[in-house]
């Protein structure tokens, strides 16, 4: 935060552990936060039921 020059970021992340969990976790928020920006609004949105679109809201 605040950082104005250019930084290199290690994640350094242990298998079988909470964090591995985590990153997982993050990763596919990402993706299909991706895939729905990309969609236009009444493709993927409407295709996801309501356990699916739970799952986008908890950690």
């Amino acid at each position: 935060m605040g950082q104005k020059n250019v930084v290199q970021v290690f994640r350094l992340i242990t298998k079988g552990t909470l964090e591995e969990k985590i990153h997982r976790l993050i990763m596919r928020k990402r993706e299909l936060a991706a895939s729905l920006i990309q969609e236009d609004e009444a493709g993927i949105i409407k295709q996801l039921d309501r356990s699916q679109l739970a799952e986008l809201l908890r950690l």
